[in-house]
């Protein structure tokens, strides 16, 4: 079972995806509110982790789990003694590693550019919420993976998951401030 962290570790590490999702664009982001002296919530800034997260867990690993049951690697592993959980435990704990580690650095970088004030019990507080969420997305896109029968109603299934819980959260606008009839 390590060896399979292991190995994936290293593939996931080389995953153009990743570093695009979850790492470029939210630093962009960050440099460009930071850059333009945009005043911003914490709300929002700690959205931007909970995107970059969810973009890595979720989607990108929705990909990259809808490429491994096209090649046959599930039914190759019903014939040999390695456990199909034991494969899913493994690939669920490298991607939450490597989503902790990504989150950690946006974290840091943020508390540095916007100066928010967090002391380092604050974060070290926040590594095992973003091991669970990133948990929970990793599972979360092993579901939407066997949903689709092509890689272009995958794009869709994950764009009509990934849509609704961000519009849905406070992330974007303060829920406190809607209307009665949505808060009623």
């Amino acid at each position: 079972m390590f060896n399979i962290i292991r190995i994936s570790l290293n593939k996931d590490l080389k995953d153009v995806y990743l570093l695009f999702w979850s790492i470029c664009l939210p630093l962009a982001v960050l440099f460009g509110l930071y850059y333009f002296d945009v005043h911003v919530s914490t709300n929002l800034l700690f959205g931007l982790l909970s995107i970059s997260i969810f973009f890595y867990s979720c989607t990108t690993n929705s990909f990259s789990v809808y490429a491994q049951r096209k090649r046959g690697v599930f039914d190759l592993l019903r014939i040999t003694p390695f456990s199909l959980w034991k494969y899913l435990s493994s690939i669920t704990i490298s991607q939450t590693i490597i989503a902790c580690f990504v989150s950690a650095v946006l974290l840091l970088v943020e508390i540095s550019l916007f100066n928010i004030t967090m002391s380092a019990l604050g974060i070290i507080l926040f590594l095992p919420l973003f091991f669970v969420s990133s948990a929970i997305f990793t599972l979360m896109g092993f579901f939407i993976s066997s949903l689709p029968k092509n890689e272009g109603q995958l794009s869709i299934t994950t764009n009509l998951v990934m849509i609704p819980l961000l519009l849905c959260s406070s992330i974007f606008l303060n829920i406190t401030e809607a209307p009665n009839l949505y808060n009623g």
